[in-house]
């Protein structure tokens, strides 16, 4: 978290509800940040979780630009200038990310661009994960009593595969992705009642023939996966090829008919 020999403290943490909970610090001489509780509109990163944007100041404690609940912990610490970037998902704060120097002055534009290109990274990572929560859920309920219209679980089941698969390949963090993956291979076998598949396809073209069952042409395919389409269009041919067929909407309907996919 800390920018290297560029700020003297950063530190941290998770909005929960209507309050950022500081959790982690950098560079600290005593413990007085840790476990702070800072209100929506409070301090500097209240003032920043409200208005959705960076906030800096060149001295905390003499600013007029934010309330001053927080400058006996500010003063402890030795803090003067400070950054406050916040993590932003859905128009909702989840994070906030601070930077602060024991000196008076700007934090530098350097530092502010460093803060918010990780709290753009972690931002992606909370989307993923958000949607990856949001479709295990929909597993969760699909693999329950069922008196709903099968074929709207069908479209459920077969929609959260393909999605869960896109979402593996835009995720940065290979761990993240690996339990994605995990999951849409739970699905997998789930819709395949255990059965021994008759045609066996690579893990790359079971990816390129989940988007195509979406409905994405070539080039959508080659987004979502970082593929080019050219690529995509190759792994179709094999597809096909495996599944004598002659187009995609006739090898996406035979694989699954064969079960290989939900």
């Amino acid at each position: 978290m800390r920018t290297a020999s560029i700020t003297d403290v950063s530190f941290g943490g998770i909005v929960r509800g209507d309050r950022l909970e500081i959790s982690e610090t950098s560079g600290t001489r005593t413990r007085s940040l840790v476990g702070q509780r800072v209100p929506v509109g409070q301090g500097l990163g209240g003032a920043a979780m409200h208005r959705d944007r960076p906030l800096t100041v060149d001295d905390y404690v003499t600013s007029d630009a934010i309330t001053h609940h927080f400058d006996a912990v500010v003063s402890a610490e030795g803090l003067s200038s400070m950054a406050a970037i916040p993590v932003v998902v859905r128009q909702r704060p989840r994070a906030v990310l601070y930077a602060a120097t024991r000196q008076c002055g700007s934090v530098g534009d350097r530092v502010i661009g460093d803060l918010v290109t990780a709290a753009q990274a972690i931002a992606q990572e909370l989307r993923t994960r958000d949607e990856v929560d949001r479709r295990v859920a929909l597993l969760g309920l699909a693999q329950g009593p069922v008196d709903a219209d099968l074929r709207d679980l069908e479209e459920v089941l077969r929609t959260t595969h393909s999605e869960l698969i896109a979402l593996a390949h835009a995720s940065g963090d290979e761990a993240l992705a690996a339990s994605v993956r995990a999951v849409a291979a739970r699905l997998e076998d789930w819709t395949a009642g255990g059965a021994e598949a008759a045609v066996r396809l690579t893990r790359r073209e079971m990816d390129v023939l989940s988007q195509v069952a979406l409905g994405c042409g070539y080039a959508e395919v080659g987004e979502r996966l970082s593929l080019s389409p050219v690529t995509v269009k190759s792994y179709m041919r094999s597809v096909m090829a495996k599944l004598d067929c002659g187009n995609r909407h006739e090898a996406v309907a035979t694989a699954r008919r064969l079960r290989l996919l939900p």
